[in-house]
């Protein structure tokens, strides 16, 4: 028990990223039985997902199992490990590997007037399922754009004067349609996720409704990952919300703005399980 509670310990220290642990003692874990090797593997990735975005994650396990889990030319842990420490770290049921490692694997990408585009990747996000991308770099889109991923839960005092759009997972909405959104229970019924496995919201900020939305759910990844996410506000179904905006607040320059920013940028996904 003291040497399983020891080679955790070495697993999580990495994850902390602890000085001294250049040079782990080599045998710890590979002499170690490969169910307990496994095992260690397992809670140590997850707890890295958990914790730290998904690139830093794999980062941080390459080198654990580079250090710890490599032995005679062959890895000793067995194959499911990073399978399971995905759905352990995200709480992502089964069914929803694919798809979750898909999502993981997208990028926003922002293209300017002049220069080349930036690519920000979902993976650097701390949450890569409820995190906001810093737009510092794209002008001055974050003025008037808050792009996220995951779902609106709130209406948050910052974002008031911009167009919040969200990059949501059919099973993230799934998993918490009883908690933190029963407000997108109406359109969740016509959600096929056989064909759409990741949709897209627009909200305004000063909204108190959050069923005030735009949204695309029916767009499979091609569709989503080809068009500008102005094109795709364009072809979206609408709750009630920017069709106020638009034909009343039209004198309000913010959403203008917005609406211009999204020109710039476009998201996509790509389905490689890495």
């Amino acid at each position: 028990m003291k040497t399983l509670l020891k080679n955790i310990a070495i697993g999580l220290s990495l994850i902390a990223g602890s000085q001294g642990m250049d040079e782990p003692e080599p045998n710890l874990l590979k002499d170690s039985p490969k169910e307990i090797q496994t095992l260690i593997y397992e809670k140590t990735a997850a707890a890295c997902f958990n914790q730290m975005s998904y690139s830093d994650s794999l980062e941080k396990l390459y080198f654990l199992m580079k250090n710890l889990c490599y032995k005679d030319g062959k890895y000793t842990v067995n194959g499911n490990w990073f399978k399971n420490a995905i759905l352990s770290g995200y709480d992502v049921c089964e069914n929803d590997y694919e798809n979750c490692l898909i999502f993981l694997n997208g990028n926003l990408k922002y293209t300017p007037d002049k220069g080349e585009p930036i690519i920000l990747p979902i993976a650097n996000l701390k949450n890569p399922f409820l995190g906001e991308f810093e737009l510092s770099k794209c002008g001055d889109a974050n003025q008037y754009l808050s792009i996220n991923t995951g779902f609106c839960q709130g209406k948050i005092t910052e974002n008031s004067d911009k167009i919040e759009i969200c990059f949501t997972p059919w099973f993230s909405v799934d998993k918490n349609l009883n908690s933190t959104a029963p407000y997108l229970e109406p359109i969740f019924t016509n959600w096929d996720n056989a064909i759409a496995q990741i949709g897209i919201f627009w909200n305004w900020g000063k909204w108190d409704d959050l069923g005030w939305d735009d949204y695309v759910t029916s767009h499979d990844l091609n569709s989503i990952s080809y068009y500008r996410l102005s094109t795709l506000r364009c072809d979206s179904c609408a709750r009630g919300g920017f069709v106020t905006v638009i034909t009343k607040e039209l004198r309000d320059l913010e959403v203008c703005l917005g609406w211009m920013w999204l020109q710039k940028f476009q998201v996509y996904f790509e389905k490689k399980l890495s």
